[in-house]
């Protein structure tokens, strides 16, 4: 039961520092969950990082509005 209960703690921890990462958009002295459903306000997450930094780096917006594509005949 102990290794199936601390597998499952380190998945949902690790899935949370990946939703961090895309989502995270700054560190909250107190977090709320309810109302940052994304982790957003738990940390800055890297995808933030390239915005704020490296704006040149970050695709913003695709060839439609709102959308980016990946791929052939994509934006990317």
């Amino acid at each position: 039961f102990h290794q199936r209960y601390r597998n499952h703690v380190r998945q949902a921890i690790a899935l949370d520092i990946i939703k961090i990462g895309f989502h995270g958009t700054s560190a909250a002295d107190t977090t709320n969950r309810t109302t940052n459903t994304m982790l957003q306000d738990v940390n800055i997450g890297w995808l933030q990082l390239i915005r704020r930094d490296a704006p040149e780096r970050a695709i913003s917006e695709g060839a439609t509005v709102d959308e980016i594509r990946i791929g052939a005949g994509g934006d990317y």
